[in-house]
């Protein structure tokens, strides 16, 4: 399944396996990443995901640019980026979980 799909208990899942979690039916009730900021808002704060409003109201987009830690740098100093990945939901908790699910697995999920 394509991460920018997943929403409710499968992107919660998905979060959750992407935590090093063996997660069960019982304690997939308990964590909620994408609709709980007491969950969710832990990774998007250790991970540095950087959250925005699109233009409507009903979109958010959450994301980041990883540099690469080769220590490639170019003329400018600056590091190049080694990977960027952003995602959209209806809610920044569900455009970070998609981002951070991607991260750790790509843009599809099996």
């Amino acid at each position: 399944m394509e991460v920018s799909k997943l929403e409710g208990a499968m992107l919660d899942y998905w979060v959750a396996r992407a935590e090093g979690m063996s997660p069960s039916q019982e304690s997939q009730m308990r964590y909620m990443p994408s609709t709980d900021w007491a969950d969710g808002g832990k990774i998007i704060e250790r991970e540095g995901i950087a959250v925005t409003r699109g233009d409507a109201t009903t979109v958010w987009f959450a994301g980041w640019q990883a540099s690469s830690d080769a220590g490639d740098e170019n003329l400018d100093g600056f590091r190049r980026v080694a990977a960027e990945c952003w995602h959209s939901g209806s809610t920044p908790l569900i455009a970070a979980m998609r981002a951070f699910v991607d991260s750790k697995f790509g843009p599809k999920v099996a």
